[in-house]
């Protein structure tokens, strides 16, 4: 009888342990929501920053003749010189791309895609232009035995302000989420989550030739992500926070005055952007995982520390329509072990 007791006991045992386990090591394993977060902020204000420098060529991008002169300033960080106070003006953005992630250590390898759309108004003021914007993201992530469907919305206030040479950017941005989790190992979840992020950069622009202009940038992002708890049938995750701090430095790269298609009666200009980004707060926070009433602490794969970005912009424009302009974008980022590529493409109209 003793011994049916503890070989009783001794299995209850295992298998309490071999769930809490089991529990733990699905746990590191889901997507990475907060690093998706912080990879939809960095996006975020990337497209912010670009509207800020399309700013300047928005007030005079068309042609009133073929070969007329127009000075531009590239996308990236940049902004306004001082001019007259210009119109109302709106833009819509949309965009689409994939991103993947290698395996590492406990961490399965997982991919991602990514689309939404930005709709953004601003009005300026000499050389100050202030804006709002708003839009809709979603990004699936997916892995071996995992996968997350991430819905977020967001607003945000942006500006930027400058002279002839010198420009500066800033923005706001709040989003709330809604993540559903779905695990091999354990059961569905669904909660909450919120990010904050802060962006401010700079730029100075150069005209190294008469046909090419230079403007090399700095920039800070500084994002916060805060996730709910949430109970699953044998365990619960608590609360959760953590902060990001990316800066990026770089230049862009693009010619100084339009090209004209005159055949067409078309205007555009190409853009070359190289950035190399650096995340200061890599190692993020852990967090608690309860199973059986034990409590242990989780740790959560570190973000992408060092990453190479690539952007190649199209801005184009029709003579006959002056206050219409369009812009396609390809962006990639590239690190070891991690990489990104988006395209977008927006349209802007002054009123």
């Amino acid at each position: 009888m003793k011994n049916h007791l503890v070989a009783f006991f001794s299995t209850a045992i295992a298998l309490s342990a071999a769930t809490m386990g089991s529990d733990l090591y699905a746990a590191t394993q889901l997507p990475d929501t907060a690093e998706s977060s912080v990879n939809l902020s960095r996006l975020i204000n990337r497209q912010l920053a670009a509207r800020n420098t399309e700013y300047r060529s928005m007030s005079e991008f068309a042609s009133d003749a073929p070969q007329a002169e127009k000075i531009f300033q590239p996308m990236g960080v940049a902004g306004p010189a001082d001019q007259k106070e210009k119109s109302l003006q709106g833009w819509v953005r949309a965009y689409g791309g994939n991103a993947s992630r290698d395996a590492s250590g406990n961490y399965s390898a997982y991919d991602s895609g990514n689309w939404g759309a930005l709709i953004g108004i601003d009005k300026s003021f000499g050389n100050l232009l202030i804006g709002l914007a708003g839009g809709y993201a979603r990004a699936d992530l997916d892995s071996d035995s995992d996968n997350a469907n991430i819905d977020t919305i967001y607003g945000s206030i942006y500006s930027t302000v400058g002279g002839e040479h010198l420009f500066v950017d800033l923005a706001l941005t709040y989003g709330t989420s809604d993540t559903k989790e779905s695990n091999l190992s354990m059961d569905d979840a669904e909660f909450s989550s919120d990010l904050i992020s802060l962006y401010a950069g700079s730029g100075w622009r150069f005209e190294i030739t008469d046909k090419i202009l230079l403007t090399p940038d700095a920039a800070l992002l500084m994002t916060y992500y805060e996730q709910e708890g949430y109970a699953l049938s044998a365990s619960t995750v608590s609360d959760y926070d953590t902060t990001s701090l990316q800066g990026a430095l770089g230049v862009n790269v693009s010619t100084i005055h339009q090209i004209d298609w005159l055949s067409q009666g078309l205007a555009f200009i190409p853009e070359l952007r190289l950035h190399y980004i650096h995340e200061f707060e890599a190692d993020q926070d852990d967090f608690t995982f309860t199973s059986g009433g034990i409590s242990d602490s989780i740790a959560v794969r570190p973000l992408v520390e060092n990453m190479a970005h690539i952007g190649l912009g199209f801005d184009f424009w029709s003579w006959e329509y002056q206050n219409t302009k369009f812009e396609v974008d390809y962006d990639g980022l590239f690190s070891d072990g991690y990489t990104e590529q988006i395209l977008s493409g927006k349209i802007t109209v002054r009123f």
